[in-house]
């Protein structure tokens, strides 16, 4: 029969081994209110389909000397974990291109050395892309018009393409690329006379009036293999485009549909220089003969612009050096044969319809 000591002894035994077990993982159990507690702020973050950057809160309560705070995720599609300050992680999302929402998983730890970890989790859910074709233009090339085609109105004309492939040095189109073609009015002049980009705002597509980019003008088209026609081509149908400032250069983001019901998404983001054409403004009321002496001609070609099945030459005819004494500028239809590679063909060309 054991002696009461030796019972005292085993019970000390038993509760020695309980207090060592209980120093094992920490869980937000509400019991010990010593023990540091983890909550995530956020429900929910709801991120849309072009993904971005995210942050989500949290709170601690009872920290503890060395423990550190981790996140992380077993999806991909989320990374790029950092901590800019005492209760927020911010993260990246990569963009959700399919047509189907997608739900990720934010785990957050608290890691107390030698003592396992508190954590809580958060749901990341991402909204599927709604847009028929996505295109991020490397590369914006245009003309400022001022109030050319309305003189006196006080409307000013910018002419701007964004693109991913611009036109070669020669003026040719570069097979397989892309253009998005703007034509926009404003009653903004430029900010900067040395350095023309289209002013701040919110353009819709409309009527050539005011803070519109006009129907008919402005459209999407794809070269096709040889450059010199189109393997797609559409007017738009409704849309909007904004402006704004991003840094040293600017953003642009228009929503559009064309004129199969397709819907587009095309963004932009740098620098923006477009070709000064404001001073060539014509004061023509009477016959008038030109003074072209010493003048130079040079001009654009644009393919297959109208889609019909001719070459779109534009011809300026000025003095070297100037643009504002005389000035020629004619929109030229000639058969699809003739590129800058074959030459402009001679001949009398008449006005017509495009």
């Amino acid at each position: 029969m054991r002696s009461l000591s030796e019972l005292f002894r085993y019970a000390a035994a038993v509760l020695a081994f309980l207090a060592v077990a209980a120093c094992g993982e920490k869980v937000n159990t509400g019991d010990d209110t010593s023990a540091p507690v983890l909550e995530i702020v956020d429900e929910t973050v709801s991120v849309p389909f072009e993904g971005g950057a995210c942050t989500i809160s949290y709170t601690l309560s009872n920290p503890a000397d060395g423990a550190i705070v981790w996140a992380g995720s077993e999806d991909g599609w989320i990374g790029g974990f950092t901590y800019p300050e005492s209760g927020k992680v911010a993260f990246n999302v990569e963009p959700n291109l399919p047509y189907e929402e997608r739900t990720g998983m934010v785990v957050l730890e608290y890691r107390v050395s030698g003592s396992g970890a508190v954590k809580d989790s958060v749901p990341v859910v991402q909204q599927p892309n709604a847009y028929d074709r996505i295109f991020e233009a490397s590369s914006i090339v245009g003309q400022y018009y001022g109030d050319m085609y309305n003189e006196g109105g006080g409307i000013m004309n910018y002419y701007v393409s964004l693109t991913d492939l611009p036109y070669s040095d020669a003026g040719n189109a570069v097979p397989g690329s892309t253009y998005y073609v703007f034509d926009i009015y404003t009653s903004a002049v430029p900010e900067n006379k040395e350095k023309i980009a289209v002013p701040e705002g919110a353009y819709v597509l409309g009527d050539a009036s005011d803070g519109t980019f006009a129907e008919g003008n402005s459209r999407w088209f794809v070269f096709d293999a040889t450059g010199e026609g189109y393997a797609e081509n559409a007017i738009f149908t409704s849309g909007t485009l904004t402006v704004s400032k991003d840094g040293s250069g600017y953003r642009y983001e228009a929503e559009l549909v064309d004129g199969y019901g397709n819907t587009h998404l095309v963004t932009y983001s740098g620098s923006v220089q477009l070709v000064d054409y404001s001073p060539v403004m014509s004061t023509l009321t009477s016959d008038y003969q030109a003074d072209m002496e010493g003048a130079i001609c040079d001009g654009e070609y644009y393919g297959d612009y109208f889609g019909t099945g001719t070459a779109n030459w534009t011809i300026y005819i000025y003095q070297q050096g100037s643009l504002t004494g005389d000035y020629l500028k004619l929109e030229l239809l000639t058969d699809p044969s003739f590129t800058p590679e074959t030459g402009f063909p001679e001949g009398r060309l008449l006005p017509t319809e495009p």
